[in-house]
């Protein structure tokens, strides 16, 4: 069976030697070779326990510096690598693919079960200017206009119009009709009536 021995035990070893014992009766022994004798003999020849120690703590520190030596230049070797590319944007990658299937992307997506990524509407900013002060009664006025069509096919549109000098509308108007055919004689005989 081989016995490993620790380095304090390797020196001990090694002052028995050079103290006179016979180095064949010392190998014997300890149950060790000549050659391992020796070689032991090169590498820690003539140290102290203390200063053996600090070597072997040394030759650790050495190992851990070259392995993190060797990843860092490894880090800069695949920086430099992805920094020589040539980088696409997203716009050139959507013109090296070509147009897009929204409905096939759509039902691929359905069939592998997978939640179809929704884009946010963008938002439209307007800058709004506060209203001056009305003048007279009739100098502003707020229209809100609201059209469907209903499931008869017929449309339905409501429409309110008021000015700011009062809180009461000044005129309701709805229609199952065309909401452009109504609404231009109304805002007529509105405007004649009110003019």
């Amino acid at each position: 069976m081989k016995k490993r021995y620790t380095v304090p035990q390797i020196i001990r070893i090694l002052k028995q030697g050079e103290g006179g014992v016979d180095v064949k009766t010392l190998c014997r022994e300890k149950g060790i070779r000549r050659q391992t004798y020796y070689r032991w003999k090169s590498v820690y020849g003539g140290l102290e326990v203390a200063e053996a120690e600090r070597l072997i703590e040394l030759e650790d520190e050495n190992h851990r510096l070259k392995k993190l030596l060797a990843e860092r230049d490894l880090q800069v070797e695949v920086l430099k690598d992805v920094l020589s590319r040539n980088m696409v944007t997203p716009r050139q990658k959507r013109a090296a693919v070509g147009p897009v299937n929204n409905k096939r992307v759509e039902r691929l997506y359905a069939k592998a079960g997978l939640h179809i990524p929704k884009r946010p509407h963008r938002k439209l900013y307007h800058c709004v200017e506060p209203l001056q002060e009305a003048e007279h009664p009739d100098h502003h006025w707020s229209l809100d206009f609201v059209w469907t069509i209903l499931q008869t096919n017929a449309y339905f549109a409501f429409s309110t119009l008021s000015t700011t000098s009062s809180e009461n509308a000044c005129y309701r108007w709805s229609t199952l009709r065309s909401p452009g055919e109504g609404s231009c004689v109304s805002w007529r005989c509105l405007i004649a009536n009110r003019c």
